[in-house]
């Protein structure tokens, strides 16, 4: 299980360049009103070629806050990135307009308020966004108050949901292909599905700032698809 990100650590951040598909990640190193600094990992990152005055954008989290910046390329060399810091981008950061549908595996048990939990579970997510989940789970007797919870990102599902659900083991057998997104949360609502399932809404309060900014990257490609096949798709007719 991925481990959580010291406090005292620099904060990471992704950056977009939406209009020539070019994204990455890296750890802030220089930050004020006017320009901040990343310093990017992939030393084969795309930002190479990307030209002065290309405008973007920037995510954060500090201190469990994310934080999105419209910003301007200046310069890329030896691995650090300066951006000119332009508006604060305040509307996707919200629940309600920064979901997206997308059904993966999770592994969820019952975190107790004495600090103990319960035996795990498998189940699906319905949407996802930076700062909760609708989790999709089997009839249960007692609707947890909060749960622990693995977000395997790189398992989505297609085709026929609820078996998918159904054929799952409750002790996950095989590794997946890149470690899981840890979360806690408090279940806000729920509800009895048709096919006696149950949907519960639940909030994120505990996330890492590196499974954040990983969950934000992950939405920002899969946005960024969508609507790149959308498009195809327009221009045929």
């Amino acid at each position: 299980m991925p481990t959580e990100q010291n406090t005292n650590s620099p904060p990471l951040a992704d950056i977009r360049f939406p209009n020539i598909g070019v994204n990455d990640a890296g750890v802030i190193v220089k930050m004020d009103t006017q320009v901040i600094g990343l310093r990017i990992a992939n030393r084969q990152s795309a930002l190479a070629q990307v030209a002065r005055g290309e405008v973007g954008e920037v995510v954060f989290t500090v201190r469990g806050l994310l934080h999105r910046f419209q910003v301007v390329f200046l310069a890329y060399k030896k691995n650090v990135l300066l951006l000119s810091v332009g508006n604060v981008l305040r509307g996707p950061q919200l629940r309600k307009t920064d979901r997206v549908e997308m059904v993966i595996h999770v592994s969820w048990r019952t975190f107790r308020s004495d600090g103990s939990s319960g035996a795990w579970y498998s189940g699906l997510t319905q949407d996802i966004s930076t700062t909760g989940v609708k989790l999709i789970i089997p009839t249960v007797q007692d609707i947890p108050q909060e749960i622990e919870a693995l977000l395997y990102l790189s398992e989505e599902v297609v085709g026929n949901n609820e078996n998918e659900l159904n054929q799952l083991n409750h002790m996950r057998s095989s590794a997946p292909t890149e470690p899981p997104i840890k979360i806690r949360g408090r279940v806000r609502h729920y509800t009895s599905l048709p096919d006696t399932r149950i949907a519960l809404g639940v909030l994120f309060t505990r996330l890492s700032d590196i499974d954040r900014v990983r969950i934000q990257k992950h939405l920002l490609d899969r946005q960024t698809h969508k609507n790149g096949a959308e498009k195809d798709i327009a221009n045929v007719f």
